[in-house]
């Protein structure tokens, strides 16, 4: 899988979505609280982006399982349009979510 797929079925350009608001939470807790914890905010974010990750795999995946569409699968879907294996796309969300394979 290229880099271009990986970050189009990840949708990375969506991403900042998520980075946003945690960045939000990391000033409001520096700036009211002057205390920010830098081991948990790294892993907190690494979970929260990890997760984030799997979610929009687990939406790409099962829109391309469960569509009656072919045209979608095979023309618009990033898995069906570019051949990825649905095998390492199972072992992708397993391993964002720190599961074995």
């Amino acid at each position: 899988m290229s880099l271009a797929n990986f970050l189009e079925l990840v949708e990375f350009k969506a991403k900042s979505a998520s980075v946003f608001p945690f960045i939000v939470g990391l000033f409001f807790s520096w700036y009211f609280l002057n205390s920010v914890n830098a081991v948990n905010a790294i892993l907190f974010f690494i979970a929260m982006f990890l997760f984030n990750m799997f979610v929009d795999i687990w939406d790409n995946y099962s829109d391309y399982r469960h569509s009656d569409q072919e045209i979608y699968k095979t023309g618009t879907n990033i898995i069906g349009r570019e051949h990825l294996s649905i095998r390492l796309i199972q072992v992708m969300m397993q391993r964002c979510l720190g599961l074995p394979h």
